[in-house]
């Protein structure tokens, strides 16, 4: 699994840039209507990953163990897209 810094990437012309700070970041929610989940958990599992759900504690949605190639998402489905 690839891991970059933000500094080595460029900003997309008209789009809003990243924040810098996570905790300006926002929770994505709602629908998936282009399936992007799906294929996201399709791939993974291709790699060898497994995909979990389960009761997490207050504040987590979910998390990944690299060591064990397991991603643990939150039982709500809304939760799925943001984890993964």
């Amino acid at each position: 699994m690839s891991v970059f810094d933000l500094a080595q990437t460029d900003p997309i012309e008209g789009a809003e840039p990243i924040p810098e700070n996570p905790a300006d970041a926002h929770q994505l929610s709602g629908d998936d209507p282009a399936g992007i989940a799906e294929a996201v958990t399709d791939w993974l599992t291709g790699q060898g990953w497994t995909i979990e759900h389960d009761q997490l504690g207050a504040g987590l949605n979910g998390y990944t163990s690299p060591d064990d190639k397991r991603i643990v998402i939150g039982l709500f489905p809304d939760e799925g897209v943001g984890v993964v």
